[in-house]
């Protein structure tokens, strides 16, 4: 019964002048310019930039930019031991690792191995040419800007690879931010937050091993309030003013809540403290068994995937605002989409806290929006209070098929 709302929600969508339809239609654009050979044209993202959510955003970004722009997508997604190098910069899985391939294939082939060759050298030397790379400096925001602007089906035609890499995740530039797409496809969601969680989830299925382990640790039972933590321990103290977020999300009423809180191996002594408020209010923990809090292992990034699903899945996450980390948004937009958020619940993550700074937010959904003129007051809530939170059940990953984007 489920399947049959998820595919009766997009019945009847064939047409490219709606998003759905743009994007459901990109796997057969995909396939066709891979049977070109040496004519066919790509986007290739540069998953080089570490950190899951840096990782997993500049694939999904340069998706939003091969659907724009009608090319096929590949990814360099390297292993890099973390034995040999520092614990922020190192991943030991390759992207097929972590997720299953849909009907859009990823790989990189002979057709395009002289310009991935050419593109690894630059981005190795630093030097990344305006000719090659989609931005030749990953912080020009003039330039974003320009591409919002822009007809994505002649931008850089001439240019038959373009490879991609950057913190600004520009490919919102031509998708979701771009006002000419805007204006074909009328139905794309006023929110880039909800577009970049239906790009995920149309994309990356995690892996059965993934899959297994949240399903492990909801046991059919919904989540109200996710918690994302990172580096919140100083000098080896819990940060109370996190104790105090929980504690006015949760709010006043005795009916019991279930929390999951995903928390990175700096972040331990507020995890706990935390833990031990919910289990005081007796509320319910949702915890992955086995747990591994660091980088350094394949089952280790297993488990922080299967975290940042796990954090989608709740009702309401904290911290609201953009620029906790790639990781945090990535799990925000995500649940924007699934559970179909209304406005008053992506405003709370358009904004950027001061201490961030006002020009440089992490994810491009946030970028987007100064586009689109969406902005929240600065003195948002970290979270709703008891009464706005859901108990509705939202589609999980299992019924979120391509059918349903």
């Amino acid at each position: 019964a489920r399947e049959a709302g998820e595919a009766a929600r997009w019945a009847g969508v064939s047409s490219s002048s709606d998003w759905r339809g743009l994007v459901r239609n990109y796997s057969a654009v995909a396939k066709g310019e891979r049977s070109k050979g040496t004519a066919g044209r790509y986007v290739v993202a540069f998953a080089t930039d570490y950190g899951l959510g840096n990782r997993v955003n500049i694939v999904v970004s340069s998706l939003a930019l091969a659907i724009a722009t009608g090319r096929a997508l590949a990814v360099v997604w390297p292993r890099r031991d973390c034995r040999k190098f520092k614990k922020d910069n190192c991943d030991p899985t390759s992207i097929d690792d972590l997720f299953e391939r849909r009907e859009v294939s990823w790989a990189t082939n002979k057709y395009i191995a002289d310009a991935v060759v050419q593109c690894r050298r630059d981005f190795e030397k630093h030097q990344r040419s305006g000719k090659r790379w989609v931005m030749s400096d990953s912080n020009d925001r003039k330039q974003v800007l320009e591409m919002a602007e822009a007809d994505p089906s002649s931008w850089r035609a001439r240019d038959r690879v373009l490879c991609a890499w950057g913190y600004y995740y520009w490919g919102y530039g031509p998708l979701s931010c771009n006002r000419v797409v805007r204006h074909e496809c009328p139905s794309m969601p006023q929110s880039p937050w909800h577009v970049f969680g239906a790009l995920q989830n149309y994309l990356l299925l995690p892996t059965r091993t993934v899959r297994e382990r949240v399903d492990a640790a909801l046991r059919d039972r919904p989540c109200d309030l996710g918690v994302h933590l990172r580096k919140t321990d100083h000098d080896g103290r819990p940060d109370a003013k996190w104790l105090a977020w929980v504690a006015d999300a949760l709010g006043e009423e005795s009916r019991p809540r279930s929390v999951f809180v995903a928390a990175d191996h700096q972040s331990s002594r507020t995890r706990a403290e935390i833990e031990k408020l919910v289990r005081a209010r007796k509320h319910t923990l949702i915890k992955i068994a086995g747990m591994h809090h660091s980088r350094d292992t394949r089952d280790a990034i297993k488990d922080a995937l299967a975290d940042n699903y796990l954090l989608s899945a709740c009702a309401a996450i904290l911290p609201a605002g953009s620029g906790s980390s790639t990781f945090h948004d990535m799990a925000v937009a995500r649940a924007a989409w699934e559970q179909s958020w209304p406005p008053n619940a992506t405003e709370r993550f358009f904004f950027r806290p001061a201490s961030k700074g006002p020009n440089r937010p992490v994810i491009a959904p946030t970028f987007c929006s100064d586009f689109l003129n969406v902005t929240a007051p600065p003195d948002l809530p970290p979270a709703g209070h008891a009464d706005d939170y859901s108990r509705r059940r939202l589609p999980s990953w299992r019924t979120a098929t391509l059918s349903s984007v």
